[in-house]
């Protein structure tokens, strides 16, 4: 599984192999607040994700939900 995120502000496109909810999130760490100690990421309840029926987004990263396959 694939995801690319995208960030709103600067175009920038990052390709990670996790589901949407943790990419916008590994981004947001990772490229906004320089954290690449991914242990420490907060998947569970993130102060900046938020969600609607189509998009997930952490900070200025966002990304398409999956849609289930049949």
């Amino acid at each position: 599984m694939f995801t690319t995120v995208f960030n709103l502000s600067t175009q920038k496109e990052i390709t990670y192999g996790l589901p949407p909810h943790q990419a916008v999130i590994a981004a947001y760490e990772q490229y906004t607040m320089s954290n690449w100690n991914t242990w420490t990421y907060n998947y569970i309840s993130h102060p900046e994700f938020q969600q609607t029926d189509k998009f997930v987004t952490c900070g200025d990263w966002t990304t398409e939900k999956f849609k289930p396959s049949h």
